[in-house]
Order: structure tokens, then C-alpha cells, then sequence
């Protein structure tokens, strides 16, 4: 899509302009505060002006295909310089335009601006930057709220409540854009990126406690991976939307607030503000698709039930596989999930509410704890996910050389699955098993039957991720709970690489839930941020790839959060009235449960249909 045509502007208008002259504007025209003038981008985009047409060429990077923009774009005045124009603010029937794009604002001098400035990734190269707030734009919350009274530019009706809606409408309006793009980021190549691991540009900032730079985003993919120039054109799409929102609504550089997107193929990385932050430094295992707010910008409440041989049949060199995927899926909980732990060789071990290191019982008395005790189920926070993890550590050490009396263990997550729905009913039912394939002739739970087990789980809508370790390992059993209960068997093989692919496996199971709800709802996550302790209340929604021909649920593509923190603190709020309005919307939402095995139409798919998409998961 062109912009109008211009006329050229005159020769001898370009050379004042080009040597950095001030020009007046016409009348009316506002240049900015004092303390951060609108500028001219002329020296910076002369080489990006269309001289036939008189028109600013922004040329897609890698893409064929060029924007022509006003001459007078982003130049020495404020005006909503965006409205209307391509790629993010064209009108497209049914993909409203993020709200960003009818705001006022103007190119600034950052080392001439004592106001809240952002970097352009339009020009890469071009080093120009813009503000918002130069041309008095305040952020949704100072607009319409002053000292805790709804301000005269707002109605009366004006509550907490609204600034959800604002930043769900932020999420959603990402979404649906870059979702309208995935077909054409396929075919991109060359679009630039800031590192995440090797911010040089980023700068000490105390209260975030790292290096930081807050006019741009950055892009990480783990060592390991190869980098694709999808990931890095899709983190270049990402970096100018988020930037653009942090421009329109972060005007505190005190306060601590993210936009963030993990893909799930690989677990690429892009969030803003750009810090100098290496994931995998610590940490080789380090993995974005096993962080809670991606759990739940792609799966619902859940039910979980982690299932651990521990057993002599666990070799030793996949003992710490098995660890590592244990506290991988612990790492997946999000705080509307509840979930417990079961632990086998031949006696068993329950997490427990209780602090205190690990009970060895009996099949007996595992059963009886599970059903007086709620299931021994947990809701999860920061808290009693690290509890979990250290719990399971500590279980780990215990174990070791009994049989694999997985049955029983099965019978106790079963029990202790019915004992937490009633008491608090979840949009799903999960046992994640993580086992060799061993299976003990005899078990305290009765005579092996698989089948029953399987119709039991069937007819309580349960699902089992059976994780299977070893090349030889006899996936018989495996096979039959996954298959029986509509799950997935991941078979992990041995060598040095078993590690890597469990927990890929594990970050797999998400996409399950995904692809059944075809979810395109928020969900937000409340959650602690690491480095602050800051809390902080994300709205996450997830990205499909609408470019597939079939008619069945579409893939996932990644996860996209925004902070609530980016407009206003959570706690702040807390002395406003609606508050407790605001914080049981959020929590409504979180509790959400989307419809199972839909099209995007809503409506039910046919069973071959199913079949197709369980089975592009189990490839």
C-alpha cells in the first residue's frame, strides 16, 4: 500500500534540511517540550528518500516490499505519524490496529531529551529515535487517573478494570499481526537484532540490578541451536512493537516491567528492555518454553501428576536425565496449576504441603494419604515450585533400589487425581510419567492390568505424557497409557543428547494443550520477577501458524507476555478503588477453561481430524 504521493520537496529545501537546519512549522503545529524538540530526520533518511515521489522509502528488510511514508514522517512535529500506514497500522477488516498507532509523537535528539524516549527499528542503521511524551501523550493510567480520582478527560465509569483491557489489547494487537505475517517471515532474511548475551549498547541500571537498554529489545536463541532468519525477522517485528508500546505507556525507568515472546520450536527469545543477560551462562539447560507464563499463555489450569521411576531399573547414566526432566516439568507449573508428585521403586514418596524432606511409604499408606489429604496437591506460586524442586532432589537421593512397581504408582496418581477434582474441579487432568519401560511381575496394587488402568484414565478424561528413556527400553506399557488416554509417547534415546531432547519433550506437552483448545484468550500469570523480587502481572496469549492448509487446530508458534507494570505497578493499585475488582478479573481470566478439539471457527473437528493433529505431535 502507497501513502498519497507527495510532491518533491525542492532541491534547496533538502540541502537546509540535510544540514541540520530548523525550520518553522505551520501554525498550530506543536514541537515538542522544550526539553526534548521534535527534530528533523532528514540526515538520517535522505538516502531513504524517493526523489521521484517525494516520499520516505522504509524498505522491508529481506522482504520485497516497500512502504512509502509522508516526507514530513516523524519530522519536527507531533502528530499520529503512524495512523493508517503499513506494515502495523493499516487498516485490515477484522485486526484492529494497536492503539499506539493514534498517538502523537515525534523524532527527538536522545542526547538533547529529558523525556522517555525509544529507538526506531524502521531504518535500521539510521539511529533515530522518538518520544511519545515530548509531544504530551500521557500513559493510558496518568490519563486518566490522578492521585487515586478518575481525571476530568475520563468518565466515571472509568475503573481499575480498564487497564487490563489496555493491556490485553496491546497482547491481542501483537498477536494478530505477526500472526497475519508468519507466512511472509518465512521467506525474510538479514533483519538486524540486539543480543541479549553481549549487550553492548546496554548500560548499569540499579533498579532492575543489570545492564540495560530501554529503547530497544533483544534477541537470544540458546547456544546450541543454529539460528534461523525467521527467529531473528520475527524478533525484529517483535523489537519495533514493543518498543512502540513502551514509548506510549512506560514513563518510569524505575519501575520494573518486560514485554517478552518464546518460540516453541527451538525457544527462541525476544524481550524488551534489552539487557545484557546470558540464559545458558549458568545454566546450559536454560530453556524459555519451561517458564510458568509460558505454561500459561498456552495451556489452562491443570491437574498435574509428575510420575518418577526411581527405581534399580533406572540406569545411572540416565539418572540425571531423569532429574533434570523432573524439575523441568516442576518449572512448567504456573500459578493457576496444582500439582503433586509420586515417586516409585517399589515403596513411594508424595510431596507434600508440609516442608520437611521425603516419607518412604508403603502402597497402602500412599494411598491413604492421597485420598485424606487432598490428593497432596499444591497451587503453585514462586514458593512451592522451588519447595517441589527441592523436595524432589532430596527424593531422588533416597531411592534407587526397589523394582518398578509403576502400577501402583499409577493407582496412587489416580486416586489422588479424584481426591483434588473434588475438591476444586480443573480445566484439565494430567499425569506426566517419567520411567524405562520397566514394569515388576508382581505389585502391591493387585495383578498387572494396563487395561483397566487405561479405561479408568480414559473415562476421567485424564492424559498421560509417558517420557520413555533408552534406546532398548520396551515401550509396550508406555505406549498403551499415552495412545489409551489420548496422550503422547516421547521416546528419548540414549548418547549425550538425551538431556537436551527430555526437556524439549517436556516443553512438548504444552503444545498439546495448545493445539486441543486452539486457545486465543489471555491468560495472565502472577508471578515474581527474579532479579527484583518485584511483583508482577503478566497477560499472555499464544501465536498459531495460520498458514497451514488443513482444517484441523493449528500449531503453535510461541508465546507473547506483556506486564501490567509497563502502565502502572499491580501493587500500586492496591490503593485505588476497584482493586479488588481489577485483581478478580484477573483471576477469572487465569481460571479460564477454552473449548477442546475445535477449528477456528469453534467448531467441533471430526475424529480423523484428531488423529492427524495427535499424531503431527508424536512425530
Amino acid at each position: 500500500m502507497r501513502s498519497p504521493v507527495l510532491r518533491r520537496r525542492p532541491q534547496a529545501w533538502l540541502s537546509l534540511l540535510v544540514g541540520g537546519g530548523i525550520l518553522p512549522t505551520a501554525a498550530g503545529q506543536y514541537r515538542g517540550d522544550p526539553g526534548c524538540p521534535c527534530v528533523d530526520w532528514a540526515s538520517a533518511l535522505d538516502e531513504h528518500l524517493d526523489l521521484e515521489t517525494g516520499l520516505a522509502a522504509y524498505r522491508d528488510t529481506g522482504l520485497n516490499q516497500t512502504y512509502f511514508y509522508p516526507a514530513s514522517y516523524g519530522s519536527f512535529s507531533c502528530a499520529p505519524h503512524d495512523e493508517g500506514l503499513p506494515p502495523w497500522c493499516e487498516i485490515i477488516v477484522g485486526l484492529p490496529a494497536p492503539s499506539w498507532c493514534a498517538k502523537s509523537w515525534c523524532f527527538i535528539n536522545p542526547t538533547q531529551c529529558d523525556k522517555v524516549f525509544e529507538q526506531s527499528y524502521y531504518w535500521p542503521g539510521a539511529n533515530l529515535h522518538f518520544s511519545y511524551h515530548t509531544c504530551g501523550d500521557q500513559n493510558t493510567f496518568s490519563s486518566w487517573f490522578c492521585d487515586g480520582i478518575a481525571s476530568e478527560a475520563s468518565t466515571k465509569t472509568t475503573s481499575l478494570v480498564t487497564v487490563a483491557d489496555v493491556v490485553e489489547q496491546y497482547v491481542y494487537a501483537t498477536r494478530n499481526r505477526l500472526e497475519a505475517m508468519e507466512a511472509e517471515l518465512e521467506t525474510r532474511s538479514g533483519c538486524s537484532t540486539v543480543p541479549l548475551c553481549g549487550c553492548r549498547q546496554c548500560v548499569c541500571h540499579a533498579p532492575f540490578k543489570e545492564l540495560m537498554d530501554f529503547s530497544a529489545a533483544a534477541f537470544w536463541v540458546h547456544p546450541s541451536q543454529t539460528v534461523t532468519s525467521k527467529q531473528q525477522c520475527f524478533s525484529h517485528e517483535l523489537a519495533n512493537t514493543f518498543t512502540r508500546v513502551a514509548g506510549a505507556e512506560y514513563t518510569d525507568r524505575t519501575r520494573v516491567a518486560q514485554q517478552y515472546f518464546a518460540e516453541q520450536v527451538a525457544g527462541a527469545f525476544t524481550m524488551w528492555p534489552a539487557m545484557d543477560w546470558c540464559p545458558a551462562r549458568d545454566n546450559p539447560l536454560f530453556d524459555f518454553r519451561l517458564r510458568p507464563w509460558y505454561a500459561a499463555g498456552s495451556s489452562g489450569p491443570k491437574h498435574v501428576v509428575i510420575v518418577v521411576d526411581i527405581s534399580g531399573a533406572i540406569a545411572a547414566d540416565k539418572a540425571q536425565a531423569i532429574r533434570d526432566g523432573t524439575v523441568a516439568a516442576i518449572k512448567t507449573l504456573h500459578w493457576q496449576d496444582s500439582a503433586c508428585l509420586v515417586l516409585y521403586d517399589g515403596t513411594f514418596r508424595l510431596s507434600s504441603p508440609i516442608r520437611g524432606g521425603p516419607s518412604i511409604l508403603s502402597y497402602a499408606d500412599a494411598v491413604a494419604a492421597v485420598e485424606s489429604d487432598g490428593g497432596r496437591f499444591q497451587k503453585m506460586n514462586d514458593t512451592v515450585r522451588d519447595n517441589l524442586v527441592e523436595w524432589a532432589q532430596q527424593a531422588f537421593d533416597t531411592g534407587g533400589d526397589g523394582s518398578s512397581t509403576l502400577q501402583a504408582a499409577l493407582n496412587v496418581a489416580i486416586r489422588a487425581l479424584e481426591s483434588a477434582s473434588a475438591e476444586s474441579p480443573s480445566c484439565n487432568k494430567v499425569i506426566l510419567l517419567l520411567n524405562s519401560g520397566a514394569v515388576a511381575e508382581t505389585d502391591p496394587s493387585g495383578p498387572v492390568d494396563f487395561s483397566s488402568l487405561v479405561e479408568i484414565l480414559s473415562n476421567t478424561s485424564t492424559v498421560v505424557f509417558s517420557y520413555l528413556l533408552g534406546d532398548t527400553a520396551d515401550a509396550t506399557v508406555s505406549s498403551q497409557l499415552a495412545c489409551g488416554t489420548g496422550g503422547v509417547l516421547y521416546r528419548i534415546p540414549d548418547g549425550e543428547q538425551q538431556q537436551k531432547t527430555l526437556l524439549n519433550a517436556i516443553a512438548g506437552y504444552l503444545t498439546y494443550f495448545s493445539t486441543a483448545e486452539n486457545r486465543c484468550q489471555i491468560q495472565w500469570v502472577d508471578y515474581a520477577d527474579a532479579a527484583t523480587g518485584t511483583r508482577l502481572v503478566a497477560a499472555c496469549v499464544p501465536l498459531y501458524n495460520h498458514s497451514q492448509t488443513w482444517l484441523g487446530p493449528k500449531t503453535l508458534v510461541g508465546v507473547v507476555c506483556t506486564d501490567m507494570n509497563i502502565i502502572v505497578p499491580i501493587d500500586e493499585l492496591k490503593s485505588y478503588p476497584g482493586y479488588d475488582e481489577l485483581n478478580e478479573r484477573i483471576s477469572r481470566e487465569a481460571q479460564r477453561c477454552g473449548p477442546k478439539w475445535v477449528n477456528e471457527t469453534g467448531e467441533p473437528i471430526s475424529q480423523e481430524e484428531r488423529e492427524c493433529a495427535l499424531q503431527q505431535l508424536r512425530l
